[in-house]
């Protein structure tokens, strides 16, 4: 059975509890939605092995036209957010203005700069101080922030480490999506004043949460989909940048279909996803080569849909752009997709013709 869970007004208490004093008559509310976010923030996760993805340039995102998720985005509001990588989940989450965010990775040092990016956003109200930690005249402030933040933390020196090896790369993507955003007309994060502010209040509020986990893992994403049945606060939004074109995806593996599978979602829940392969038949979004060599094409769907497909046989992700394409509902010359589900297959009818 799908687990489809409505926008309920539990869930509303879950959005604003951490931001307002409580009146008493809500109190009880309101306890409710602090043990709520208590269990959200204490899901277990995986312990994550050195990988040879654990390098400064993972630690930025590569893809510089979001503005064409938005477009996918306009009814999907609150509940849960679980994305992979780093950076571009800021927006996308601020977007959606969603209740509680799961930064997810598989990368220890991607985990470890989401870490350090929670702690300055925290620190700083205003999106030019975040931006000037980044800077050569920030560092010590930036590292003394994360000590006071971190210091008792396991992970601390990889934190720390993260930042001094990053820091340049953050720097260069900041002037890359100054030109991407100016040439395509829109905000991301730290240009735009409302979504930095909600971002802080998130941080502030711990409901931003940088956690070390696998697609294919068995603890984290599980433990996600678990939790956030537990306190009836749906996946609003699956984000997963251009993990499933590789082949390790091809087609999904049982523990891919079990985790997403796993995820309660609402009904105007939405699963994000770029790709780079098969240029000929999907073309890459204008200006999305800008931070590296490969452009993507970007789609949309809901996440349902996704969910009804991994139900329904072996996919690969190329198999849902497909569909779109046949459908009429590819947009070659922005490099979009409104990704559809796959068709619900009815029993086969028995012949007149069997025995017995």
């Amino acid at each position: 059975m799908q687990k489809l869970i409505a926008r309920s007004p539990f869930i509303i208490v879950l959005l604003v509890a951490a931001c307002a004093s409580t009146p008493p008559e809500n109190q009880l509310q309101s306890e409710q939605a602090t043990n709520a976010i208590q269990l959200l923030r204490s899901t277990p996760e995986e312990e994550l092995q050195p990988t040879r993805w654990d390098q400064g340039s993972t630690t930025i995102s590569n893809e510089s036209r979001l503005d064409l998720f938005h477009r996918g985005l306009t009814r999907t509001r609150g509940g849960v957010y679980v994305g992979v990588g780093s950076i571009q989940n800021y927006t996308l989450a601020a977007w959606t203005k969603s209740d509680f965010i799961y930064l997810v990775d598989f990368t220890r040092i991607v985990v470890a700069i989401n870490k350090a990016h929670i702690a300055f956003i925290k620190a700083s109200p205003t999106a030019d101080e975040y931006l000037q930690l980044w800077e050569t005249t920030g560092v010590e402030r930036a590292r003394e922030l994360l000590r006071n933040e971190y210091g008792n933390d396991p992970d601390y020196e990889l934190i720390d480490k993260a930042y001094t090896e990053t820091r340049n790369y953050f720097r260069a993507y900041v002037r890359a999506m100054n030109t991407a955003t100016a040439r395509y007309n829109y905000k991301i994060y730290y240009q735009d004043p409302e979504q930095y502010a909600y971002l802080r209040r998130m941080a502030l509020a711990d409901r931003m949460r940088a956690v070390k986990g696998n697609l294919l893992g068995d603890t984290t994403l599980r433990a996600i989909g678990e939790t956030v049945q537990q306190v009836h606060a749906p996946v609003n939004v699956l984000y997963l940048s251009n993990a499933e074109e590789y082949s390790i995806f091809k087609p999904y593996p049982a523990a891919l279909r079990a985790n997403v599978l796993g995820l309660p979602v609402g009904p105007d829940a939405v699963v994000l996803r770029t790709m780079s392969v098969y240029q000929w038949t999907h073309s890459w979004a204008p200006g999305s080569d800008l931070l590296m060599d490969v452009g993507f094409h970007y789609g949309v769907q809901n996440l349902s849909d996704f969910q009804t497909c991994l139900r329904t046989g072996e996919h690969y992700v190329y198999d849902f752009f497909k569909m779109a394409l046949d459908a009429g509902q590819t947009d070659n010359a922005s490099g979009y997709s409104r990704l559809p589900g796959c068709p619900v297959l009815e029993p086969a009818a028995q012949s007149t013709n069997d025995v017995g």
